[in-house]
C-alpha cells in the first residue's frame, strides 16, 4: 500500500511540476515601445471622450492609424500584443504600472515640476 501512496505522491508531483513551468508567450512587440503606443492610444481616446460616438468611430480610426504609423507598427502586432496580455492579467498590470509612472512622469514634464525619480 505505501509503495502505491509513494507513486502516486511522485505523480502528482511531476504534474504539479509540470503546470509551474507553463511557458510565457512572448509579445510581438517590445515591452518599452507598447508601453508607448498605449500612452498614445490612451491619450488619443481622452481626447475622443468630448466627440459624438459616430465621430469617436471616425476619428478613433484615424487615430489608430497615426499613432501605428508613428511607432513603426502594425495594427495585426498592436492587437496580437493585446490578446497575449489579455491572456496574462500579471504581466499586462506590470505594464499598466510602468505606463502610470510614464503619464506621471510626462504630468509633471508638463506642469513644470522637475522629476525626482533620477
Amino acid at each position: 500500500m505505501t509503495r502505491y501512496f509513494e507513486i502516486f505522491i511522485f505523480s502528482l508531483a511531476i504534474v504539479f511540476a509540470g503546470c509551474a513551468r507553463e511557458e510565457v508567450e512572448p509579445i510581438p512587440l517590445a515591452t518599452d515601445k507598447l508601453i508607448d503606443v498605449l500612452i498614445d492610444v490612451h491619450v488619443a481616446e481622452a481626447m475622443m471622450d468630448k466627440l459624438t460616438a459616430a465621430d469617436q468611430d471616425t476619428v478613433g480610426k484615424v487615430y489608430y492609424r497615426m499613432i501605428f504609423r508613428e511607432h513603426g507598427i502594425s495594427k495585426e502586432d498592436f492587437d496580437k500584443s493585446m490578446d497575449i496580455l489579455r491572456e496574462d492579467p500579471e504581466r499586462l498590470n506590470a505594464i499598466y504600472e510602468q505606463i502610470l509612472d510614464k503619464l506621471n512622469v510626462l504630468e509633471a514634464e508638463a506642469r513644470g515640476i522637475p522629476d525626482m525619480s533620477e
